[in-house]
């Protein structure tokens, strides 16, 4: 049984109270599941994000308009036809010129 039926089960319950109490629990846990899963998801996504900025730490993103070595990392986002398969979309900002711009990175 779940929290909120422990505390109660010392109130006499009429059976559909009791069904219903039973219910919210269901759609309880599965929204904590699925909380559960959009934190581990930003985690990831923000542990690959360190990943790109550690790799170009040393000479930073060509710039593809100023050609500087100045991009810097700003948000990483699935790709929107490839994304199931782990394709990510860079979004870059030149320290040089300021221009933002976006990269593809590949699993």
């Amino acid at each position: 049984m779940g929290i909120i039926l422990d505390i109660l089960k010392e109130f006499p319950l009429s059976a559909v109270l009791r069904e219903r109490l039973i219910e919210v629990e269901k759609r309880l846990a599965i929204c904590g599941a699925a909380l559960e899963k959009c934190m581990s998801d930003k985690e990831i996504l923000h542990l690959q994000i360190e990943n790109i900025k550690k790799s170009e730490a040393i000479l930073g993103d060509p710039c593809p308009y100023c050609k500087q070595r100045k991009g810097e990392l700003l948000r990483l986002t699935p790709h929107p036809l490839f994304g199931e398969v782990g394709v990510k979309i860079g979004v870059y900002k030149c320290a040089n010129c300021g221009k933002e711009y976006e990269k593809e990175h590949h699993p």
